[in-house]
Parts: C-alpha cells; structure tokens; sequence
C-alpha cells in the first residue's frame, strides 16, 4: 500500500475504536438519563464504526489476497458501503434531535428532505444510464420499454426535487403522475415478459 491508503487505513484504525466507544458512552447516557435522544445517538455511531470497518477489511483483503484486477471493484464497493453507513447513521443522529420536545422538535429533519430528494436524484439517474447500456447492448423492444419507464422515474425525481426547493404543488402533482407512469410501464413489460412469447429483458 501507498502512503495515501496507509493513511487512510491508519484513520480507520483509530476511528472504528473511538466510533464504537462513542456508541457504547451514548448508550449509557441513554440508560442513565433516560433521553431518547442518546439512544438514536448510540445507533448512528454504531452503524457509522461498522461501516468504517467493512470498509477497511474490503480495502485491504483484495489488496493482500485477490487479483489485482478486482482491486478496483473492492475499492468502489467499500467506498459505496462506508457512503450508505454514514447516511444511515446521520440519518439516526437527525432522527434522535427530532425526538425533542417543543414546537420546533421536527426542524432538524426540514433538510433531509431536499438531500435525500438529491440522492434518489442521482441514483435514479444511474440506473437509467445503465439501462441504457443495457438496450445499447441486446437492443430488444422490453430493454427500451424498461429504459423510458426508468428515464420518467428518473424525470419524477427530477421535478420532486424541484418541487421541494421551489416549494410548488403543481411540480409535486405532476413528480407523482410521472412515477406512476413509470410503473405503468414497468407493468405492461412484465405482462409481456411473463406472456406466452416470452423476451429477454
């Protein structure tokens, strides 16, 4: 390893101890003073320590073991891990502040909805592209039925996210008419996938 991935290994090595000490401190704090709070505290943490540390045997395993071709795939799968475990874990963390009392108890939520609206952005966005090299590849009728219905799911995230910052209805009615469009089309390609004359998809 280079000294960038040794560092990086090293945070892990000192983060993974301190993370699940912090689980563990706030999980007490939890039993102690009985603040539900803590107790979203303890899991975010805990989520966030394992993450890290799948992260760091996905790195190193391959490095030590595997070819030195699926070394890149190792790489992009730990980082995709250690990406989902910190949403998940903040995600927690949020949920725990929500759980305060008083008027303004669900504020820290407010922006979770924009940023998550961006991630489905994205992903959305993805699966439509690989459903694109998907068609490109076996060009049949069901690949391109399933390559538009993804590309409208894609267009209804597109126009929720809109409609969360521009705070328009209308957007949010036509982000709902688009999805279901797009499960319509999802319907009509496994009735013809399930039929009589059966496609590869």
């Amino acid at each position: 390893m280079g000294v960038y991935d040794v560092l990086r290994f090293a945070s892990g090595v000192v983060g993974v101890p301190v993370l699940y000490a912090l689980g563990y401190l706030t999980y007490r704090a939890y039993r102690l003073t009985g603040v539900e709070r803590f107790a979203y505290f303890s899991v975010g943490f805990g989520v966030l320590a394992s993450g890290l540390l799948t992260k760091m045997f996905t790195v190193l395993v391959p490095r030590v073991l595997a070819p030195r071709g699926s070394l890149l795939a190792a790489l992009v799968m730990a980082e995709l891990l250690y990406s989902l475990s910190r949403a998940a874990a903040y995600l927690f963390i949020a949920l725990g502040y929500s759980r305060e009392r008083g008027a303004g108890a669900v504020a820290p939520l407010l922006p979770l909805i924009p940023l998550l609206s961006f991630v489905n952005v994205m992903l959305s966005s993805y699966v439509f592209y690989r459903s694109l090299l998907v068609y490109a590849f076996r060009r049949s009728p069901l690949t391109l039925t399933v390559a538009a219905a993804f590309a409208l799911m894609a267009l209804s995230e597109m126009v929720g996210a809109s409609s969360h910052i521009l705070r328009l209805r209308q957007l949010a009615a036509l982000s709902d008419l688009m999805f279901v469009a797009a499960l319509i089309l999802f319907l009509a390609t496994l009735v013809r996938l399930l039929g009589p004359e059966e496609e590869e998809v």
